[in-house]
């Protein structure tokens, strides 16, 4: 179990790092766009497409590597209130709710992607920038952040279940 939790941990580190990688290339566009805007009076031509494009790859690709990270936000002002025991059982049914949420989105996305594939989906615009390749980043954030639920799902269920040995 533990060997592939580490694999699926380089991908997830990947996946993050792909994402990374887009939020530079971001940067630099934009950087490029409002200096020729402001400069040279001549902006990047296709502008909003592809940063609509490269947000959804930033933020869907690095969703799992925040959870794996524990980086996401909790209301602790909530949970505080709660015994040990009722915060893991918060944190077991904020993790299943997360889990059913994005499997759902990993479905919906999946299908999403495979039509605009098949369709040959492209944005209106100067230039014709295809769908697919957000909406794919898309499913496979969703699908790492469902993996990424389940596995965080049963440790939390695993501690909760030594809770209750320790407390016999």
């Amino acid at each position: 179990m533990q060997r592939w939790k580490d694999y699926y941990l380089k991908i997830v580190k990947g996946s993050a790092l792909v994402g990374s990688i887009f939020v530079f290339l971001l940067m630099i566009y934009i950087t490029a766009d409002v200096a020729g805007r402001y400069l040279a009076n001549r902006p990047m031509p296709a502008s909003f497409e592809i940063q609509k494009t490269f947000i959804v790859l930033i933020v869907f690709l690095a969703l799992a590597y925040t959870q794996s990270r524990g980086g996401h936000l909790r209301l602790e002002f909530i949970s505080r209130r709660f015994s040990p025991r009722g915060q893991a059982i918060l944190d077991i049914l904020s993790l299943l709710i997360g889990f059913v949420l994005f499997a759902i989105i990993t479905w919906q996305a999946g299908a999403w992607a495979w039509e605009a594939w098949q369709l040959k989906e492209y944005m209106e615009g100067i230039f014709k920038i295809p769908y697919f390749p957000a909406r794919f980043a898309l499913a496979l954030g969703a699908l790492l952040f469902s993996v990424q639920f389940a596995i965080d799902l049963i440790q939390r269920i695993s501690q909760l279940w030594s809770m209750g040995e320790v407390g016999q």
